[in-house]
């Protein structure tokens, strides 16, 4: 039997060896957190977490699946275009002479500003008269107020500038779109058949000149609204699925319309563009054949290589 005073050291032995246990395990837990929240790179998180709101596009049905690794992650690779500003706040006038330098010397986007200009101010009333006249109209209509401000202030703008420069719109926006200007593309593709012969002078032609000079002009917008388009233009993007799917270029309006529509799905972040190409996805999905989708996929696969090689996109606003 051990003596009370030797028992006595033992206990006092264990007991200190139990204290530097807890003290040494604190201090090593301390010194870890300390360098990690002083290393750079690294952060310590609480216990609850928190994350980042992100945008998230709404489940759709399974529908085109891309067979490109590289097309998923559209939205981080393309570099995103903002249109020019083209109204000048102290109006056009003050502005035509050195645009029109400018264009003649090459430069694309003051050919690009001279057609957004000329076509904006094509159906403004070019003389004080003329704009009475319109007024009048205007006001024996009862449709005042906002119309008449409109017309007042649209003339204000394009004050001086003489019809037949004004005419020339189609052309300084076609030598911008040949040299590969998408804005100026987008625009030719917005403008009707109907309105661009009128606007050249050729609605008083014979029907056979007449048909071909329309025709012509209906396969150059379609061709800019694809070079656009494979430029990442959401607008044209939208025309071109409008067209396909009225059946107006093509035979396979459907099919081409469904692949475009899926295009648009992958490049846009509007919510309301992004909804309604859902709806219409979703719907042209239970009226094609598997046959049709698996060809608008090859489309589709095309079309996003192509704008992804070009690396551009153009939102809708």
């Amino acid at each position: 039997m051990p003596s009370p005073f030797k028992s006595l050291l033992i206990f006092a032995a264990i007991v200190v060896a139990i204290i530097l246990v807890v003290v040494m395990g604190s201090g090593a837990d301390d010194s870890s957190t300390r360098l990690a929240s002083d290393a750079p790179g690294i952060v310590v998180l609480d216990s609850v977490s928190k994350t980042a709101e992100t945008f998230s596009k709404p489940m759709l049905l399974p529908l085109l699946q891309t067979k490109e690794n590289d097309i998923a992650n559209l939205d981080d690779q393309l570099k995103v275009m903002h249109r020019p500003i083209w109204k000048f706040a102290d109006g056009f006038k003050v502005h035509l002479d050195g645009l029109l330098r400018a264009a003649a010397g090459g430069d694309i986007q003051a050919r690009t500003m001279l057609g957004l200009n000329f076509l904006h101010c094509y159906n403004t009333p070019a003389d004080q008269g003329a704009l009475e006249v319109k007024l009048e109209g205007v006001y024996e209509l009862n449709d005042g107020g906002l119309s008449a401000d409109r017309i007042s202030e649209r003339y204000d703008y394009c004050e001086g500038v003489h019809p037949q420069q004004r005419a020339q719109f189609f052309e300084y926006l076609d030598v911008a779109a040949q040299d590969g200007d998408v804005i100026a593309q987008e625009v030719i593709g917005s403008i009707t058949p109907e309105f661009f012969m009128y606007s050249q002078g050729y609605e008083k032609l014979d029907r056979e000149e007449y048909i071909a000079l329309r025709d012509g002009f209906m396969e150059r917008k379609i061709e800019y609204l694809e070079q656009a388009a494979k430029n990442g233009s959401i607008r044209a993007l939208i025309r071109l699925s409008s067209m396909n799917f009225a059946q107006n270029i093509g035979a396979d309006g459907q099919v081409m319309a469904f692949a475009i529509n899926n295009v648009v799905l992958e490049l846009t972040s509007n919510n309301e563009v992004y909804n309604r190409f859902s709806w219409f996805v979703q719907r042209q999905y239970e009226q094609l054949s598997p046959e049709d989708i698996d060809r608008a996929s090859e489309i589709s696969d095309q079309w996003l290589t192509q704008i992804n090689i070009n690396g551009t996109l153009y939102p809708r606003d």
